[in-house]
């Protein structure tokens, strides 16, 4: 439920920004409306990441510490996580808005494309270069969090997916008659079916090749 709520928010907000950047960007842009709805994008893009590497963990430790998951996995405790995580994303999205906008500031003080205008642009005061630092910090703490997110996606959903794979293999061999039925019973009491981790694997390893390298390219261009 929260990460449907999250990606819902997230493509209302998307398109949202969309509408305004395509039929208004010359009026609206720069305004707070314009501005929150960025940081509605930005925070829900990161915390849906740690939403779905989260249910990676869960099943994770369902499959594993199968005798002791009531104790470790509680609604309090998945409660108290989701809101903290919900907050350090608020947070980086903020501080990472504030920054761009003290950094293009210069440029807001001028109308026009004038040679004023770009020498403004091109003025970088000590706030100015403070901003594109604490950016360029953040785009990097963003790379290296997209890769061990996905490496966590991975490694759980592979564990997972051969954890399921063999026990059913062990049910073929001790039920052939009741073979179908068992198999249910097993994906009743562990959750989602094993084909589903092999899914996840395969979606962080697409994230792997597409989302991980272009955040390389745009931090090397911010530097």
């Amino acid at each position: 439920m929260t990460l449907c709520f999250t990606d819902v928010t997230f493509l209302i907000a998307g398109q949202t920004i969309w509408a305004i950047s395509y039929f208004k960007q010359a009026i609206i842009a720069g305004r707070n409306l314009y501005l929150v709805s960025f940081v509605f994008l930005w925070t829900c893009l990161r915390f849906s990441r740690y939403i779905v590497v989260g249910m990676s963990i869960e099943r994770f430790i369902s499959i594993k510490k199968a005798f002791v998951y009531e104790n470790i996995i509680t609604f309090q405790r998945v409660a108290l996580v989701t809101i903290l995580v919900l907050a350090y994303s608020a947070s980086l999205s903020t501080v990472e808005l504030v920054s761009l906008r003290i950094y293009q500031s210069p440029c807001d003080t001028a109308q026009g494309e004038t040679n004023e205008w770009q020498q403004m642009c091109d003025t970088k005061s000590s706030l100015s270069v403070a901003a594109a630092t604490l950016i360029y910090f953040l785009d990097c703490w963003t790379l290296l969090e997209n890769f061990l997110l996905g490496t966590i996606l991975l490694t759980c959903n592979i564990i997972v997916y051969r954890c399921l794979s063999k026990m059913k293999a062990r049910i073929d061999i001790v039920c052939p008659r009741n073979r179908e039925e068992y198999r249910r019973m097993v994906d009743m009491i562990r959750g989602v079916p094993a084909e589903f981790s092999r899914l996840m694997a395969a979606i962080a390893v697409v994230y792997a090749f597409t989302v991980i390298p272009y955040g390389v390219s745009a931090t090397k261009k911010a530097n």
